[in-house]
């Protein structure tokens, strides 16, 4: 059974990081704790979308995230964040090459998630009866204090956002 995705991944995670609440959480539970944000941000969508995915389908996505994230993004992270300590660039050139290289990141992050999406495609949907991945198993993993309201806190602030993106998407589509 495919999974009726209502939104599309990277318009969600996009939007729903760019408040600022939620950025500065994710960025803390990253920098903090060692959470990966795509994980968090996918983990969000699938609720919002209401789709019911097993367990076992976090070990999926974090082989997907995992090597990529940690030597790509956090190679071109560090040497973005070391700019602004170089003395051999003048402001404008630190501009210029930290745009690019935020350029570089956003554009791995997208394809990330792009196959976070089509992951989520192909997993098999389980019951609302049954046991199904939720942003609490992930957080699980760490030993972040409050992680159960912690993970209350996205889940529901990110099914305020879907709601409202879907509504976005289908007044645009409208005729």
């Amino acid at each position: 059974m495919t999974h009726e995705i209502k939104t599309n991944l990277w318009a969600y995670a996009t939007g729903f990081y760019a408040q600022e609440p939620i950025r500065q959480k994710c960025l803390e539970l990253q920098d903090v704790y060692g959470a990966n944000v795509d994980t968090i941000l996918w983990l969000c969508w699938i609720d919002s979308n209401r789709i019911h995915v097993p367990p076992s389908a976090l070990d999926q996505a974090l082989a997907i995230v995992g090597g990529i994230n940690q030597e790509l993004l956090g190679g071109l992270r560090e040497v973005r964040h070391k700019l602004i300590a170089a003395s051999s660039f003048t402001r404008v050139q630190e501009q210029l090459v930290r745009k690019h290289i935020l350029a570089a990141e956003l554009a791995i992050e997208k394809v990330l998630l792009q196959r976070l999406q089509d992951l989520t495609s192909r997993l098999p949907s389980v019951g609302p009866e049954e046991e199904c991945l939720s942003l609490f198993d992930y957080l699980d993993r760490f030993a972040i204090e409050r992680s159960g309201q912690i993970a209350a806190y996205f889940l529901e602030e990110g099914r305020q956002f879907g709601y409202n993106l879907e509504a976005e998407e289908a007044a645009v589509s409208a005729p």
